[in-house]
C-alpha cells in the first residue's frame, strides 16, 4: 500500500542532486546580495550616484548575511517541522497528517519570510545587520505586506511564463534553420545570444519586482525617515 515517503527515503532519493542544488543556491545568493541593495537604493536613497545604483562593498556583504540567515531560518523551520510531521504520519499511518502538516509548515515559513522581509532595507539604511527592526516594523502589517508580495509573485510567474515562450521560439528557430548549414548555425547563434540577453534582463527585472515592494513598504512604515 502506498503511503507517505519516510524522511530517510526522501533524503536518499534527492542526495545525488545536493551538489547541483548547492551550487545553484550559492550563485543565486551572491546575485541576489549584489542586486537587491541596488533596488533598495533606488527607492530609499535615490540621490546615490552609481550606475544602476550598483555597488560592491559592505552593503552587499551584509545583504548576503541577511539572505543566508533568513534562508537558514526558513529552511530550518520547514525541514524541522516537516521532519517531525513526516515521522508522525509514518508512525500513525495517516497520509492526511503529512498533507496538513505540509500546509502548516508552508504557512509558518511564509509568516517568517514576511516578518523578516524588511531586514534587507533596514540593514541597508542602518549600515548594520538588523533583524529585530524588521520584526518590529512588520508587526500588525502582515496581511498588507503579504498581499504586496503575493502580487509580486504573480508577476514573477508571468515573467517565467514569458521566458518559457521565448525559449520555445529559440527552439523553433533552431529547428527550422537546422537544414540551412552555416547560415542556419549563424542564425541559431544570434537567436541564442538574444535569448540569453533577454533571460538576464528578465532575471534582473524579477529581482527588482521582488525587492522593490520591501523597500517601498519600509519607506512607508518609517514615515519617510528612511530617506531623510
Amino acid at each position: 500500500a502506498s503511503g507517505p515517503v519516510a524522511p530517510e527515503q526522501a533524503y536518499e532519493l534527492y542526495k545525488p542532486l545536493f551538489p547541483a542544488y548547492g551550487a545553484a543556491l550559492a550563485i543565486a545568493m551572491v546575485a541576489y546580495s549584489f542586486l537587491m541593495p541596488a533596488v533598495y537604493r533606488s527607492v530609499l536613497r535615490p540621490d546615490v550616484r552609481s550606475p544602476g545604483y550598483l555597488k560592491l562593498g559592505g552593503d552587499e556583504f551584509r545583504q548576503l548575511v541577511v539572505n543566508l540567515v533568513v534562508f537558514g531560518l526558513a529552511f530550518g523551520v520547514d525541514a524541522g517541522f516537516g521532519y517531525a510531521v513526516q515521522r508522525m504520519a509514518s508512525a500513525m499511518g495517516a497520509p492526511a497528517v503529512a498533507v496538513i502538516g505540509s500546509f502548516v509548515s508552508l504557512a509558518l515559513v511564509i509568516f517568517l519570510l514576511v516578518r523578516l522581509s524588511l531586514a534587507g532595507p533596514d540593514t541597508l539604511m542602518k549600515s548594520r545587520l538588523s533583524f529585530a527592526g524588521s520584526w518590529k516594523l512588520s508587526k500588525g502589517a502582515f496581511w498588507p505586506m503579504f498581499s504586496a508580495y503575493a502580487l509580486a509573485v504573480v508577476f514573477q510567474i508571468m515573467m517565467a511564463a514569458g521566458s518559457l515562450i521565448i525559449m520555445g521560439v529559440v527552439i523553433g528557430v533552431s529547428a527550422m534553420t537546422a537544414h540551412l548549414g552555416l547560415a542556419g548555425q549563424v542564425i541559431s547563434l544570434v537567436v541564442m545570444v538574444l535569448y540569453l540577453v533577454a533571460t538576464c534582463l528578465i532575471y534582473a527585472l524579477g529581482i527588482a519586482v521582488m525587492a522593490a515592494p520591501a523597500a517601498k513598504i519600509y519607506r512607508d512604515l518609517t514615515d519617510g525617515e528612511a530617506t531623510s
